[in-house]
């Protein structure tokens, strides 16, 4: 019986580091899971987010059919090559807009794995646009790798 007594707690604990792993899963597999914002069709917003969201899924050519005169081709395949190789959160912080230019400003977070864990890395980065021919289109930005 005196085994009985110690192997109860153990029991009841180890049950509480087990429901409260599953509640850390679950909730981590909520915030993954949250749905992309969608932006008015044509704005400045959905510009960028298109452009991030295609550097995420490797689509280079649908990225730099997003731009203007920033680079030629081959540096801008250069220069966002390495951005598959990590997981990217972009959120909108602001946007500001005329009739012909914007800026929108994202927050980024970066979270890359190798076999001594994962290296999470947090900025803040500016993207200018112009609207030529009524599409808006990037033509610089600031803070992205």
């Amino acid at each position: 019986m005196g085994i009985m007594r110690f192997q109860r707690p153990n029991m009841l604990l180890g049950a509480i580091v087990g429901l409260a792993l599953l509640a850390g899963v679950v909730a981590a597999l909520l915030v993954v899971r949250q749905p992309e914002t969608v932006y008015a069709p044509n704005s400045p917003q959905a510009t960028v987010a298109s452009f991030l969201r295609y550097l995420e899924q490797g689509q280079m050519t649908k990225a730099y059919a997003l731009t203007s005169g920033v680079s030629d081709r081959q540096s801008f395949f250069q220069q966002f090559a390495a951005w598959r190789s990590a997981t990217h959160r972009a959120t909108l912080l602001r946007a500001v807009s005329n009739r012909t230019t914007a800026a929108v400003t994202v927050g980024v977070t970066c979270t890359a794995g190798d076999l001594l864990g994962l290296d999470k890395q947090s900025y803040e980065a500016s993207i200018s646009l112009e609207r030529r021919s009524s599409v808006w289109r990037i033509t610089a930005w600031y803070g992205l790798p």
